[in-house]
């Protein structure tokens, strides 16, 4: 402002000596009275200084404490090299990586789990916890996992309640959840027609598909399976035969902290960053089994098909059988190798003779790790 006020009463003053230097000589007028001089012009305030930008606020630090039963596989357990594992864990560590906390795994006695909590020992109670009949004991998160037991009718049946199953014939495999579940509720069992039990649930589907039994219960994971791709045939009431959620919980007071856990969660499931090998133990021999037995075989022969460009086949391998057995629980498998010289065969094989009434394959895991660049 000062030098514009400056330059200004200079450009005036060279303005006033020229129009001087310029004019005529002629007598010199009356001679005008002084202008009054103007006021110097006020000294324009200086600016006020802008406030330094504020610091954006360090992000939060703090220890996450999850109590989790260390013998419920595949939300919590030990694993062979004596860490802790888990799909609840790993989900719980990646929510803690996303806050910036630092994750810490308690295992806990399952009976002793409010004494930890209310010491302030946990934070939370973080592994295949039911919600149902703890409503109001602790701080919830919603449910992220349901293990309720459904019903699963033919598209086209008139069954739409539980109250509708009354004088049907029903299905459930023996020594099952399903079964368990319904033996809660004699009250629903005395109004069906029959309950019939069988051995697995294959059979059970397949007696469905045939129109020999009007229902199948079932857990809601092994309804699914079985349901999947057939939408068309198959549909599972809405109402259950028995609701068992699962949800993380926190001591009552804590109702913030369970709502910004619960967000975070959501966001793990919307990108996907947990992975396979994250969410579920790791599938491995040496972890689970121990090795019991080796048994060697060679095998040739040669055989004629009924038809085929072949006239003859020779059946030509070495065969490799590894017993095994899980500590835990005593089930016995079998794996049996077959090397041929143009590939590799194999299969696995649960013995007779051991307690085990049935078994679901619901997915196939198995995985190779070549010694060699075999690409």
């Amino acid at each position: 402002m000062k030098k514009t006020l400056l330059f200004v009463l200079v450009a005036a003053l060279l303005l006033a000596l020229c129009a001087a230097g310029c004019a005529k000589n002629e007598p010199a007028p009356t001679q005008a009275p002084a202008p009054t001089q103007a006021p110097a012009p006020t000294e324009a305030p200086a600016p006020t200084e802008e406030p330094a930008p504020t610091e954006a606020p360090a992000p939060e630090t703090r220890t996450f404490t999850v109590g989790f039963d260390a013998e419920f596989p595949p939300f919590g357990f030990v694993a062979e090299d004596g860490s802790y594992d888990g799909f609840d864990l790993a989900v719980a560590a990646d929510v803690c990586r996303r806050l910036g906390w630092t994750f810490v795994a308690q295992p806990i006695n399952w009976d002793a789990k409010d004494s930890e909590l209310a010491s302030g020992n946990i934070d939370c109670i973080w592994n295949g916890f039911t919600i149902q009949g703890r409503e109001n004991d602790y701080a919830w998160t919603p449910s992220y996992y349901d293990s309720s037991i459904v019903v699963v009718v033919k598209a086209g049946s008139d069954i739409q309640t539980l109250a509708d199953l009354a004088g049907k014939n029903v299905i459930v495999q023996a020594a099952s959840s399903g079964l368990a579940a319904l033996d809660d509720q004699p009250e629903l069992t005395a109004t069906f027609g029959e309950l019939l039990e069988c051995a697995d649930y294959n059979s059970a589907f397949m007696e469905l598909g045939m129109g020999t039994v009007d229902a199948v219960v079932a857990d809601v994971g092994v309804a699914a399976y079985n349901t999947r791709g057939k939408e068309d045939e198959y549909r599972t009431l809405d109402e259950a035969v028995s609701v068992e959620t699962y949800g993380v919980g926190f001591l009552k007071g804590n109702e913030e902290l369970a709502a910004r856990i619960w967000d975070e969660m959501i966001s793990v499931a919307a990108d996907g960053t947990i992975t396979r090998r994250d969410t579920r133990p790791e599938i491995a021999f040496d972890r689970y089994f121990e090795m019991t037995g080796l048994e060697t075989d060679s095998f040739d022969e040669v055989w004629e098909p009924v038809w085929g460009e072949e006239s003859q086949i020779r059946n030509h391998y070495n065969e490799l059988l590894v017993h095994l057995k899980q500590p835990k629980g005593g089930r016995l498998l079998d794996v049996r190798f077959r090397l041929f010289d143009d590939g590799l065969g194999f299969r696995y094989e649960f013995p007779a003779g051991q307690p085990m009434v049935h078994f679901v394959i619901q997915e196939e895991l198995t995985e190779f790790a070549m010694a060699d660049d075999c690409t």
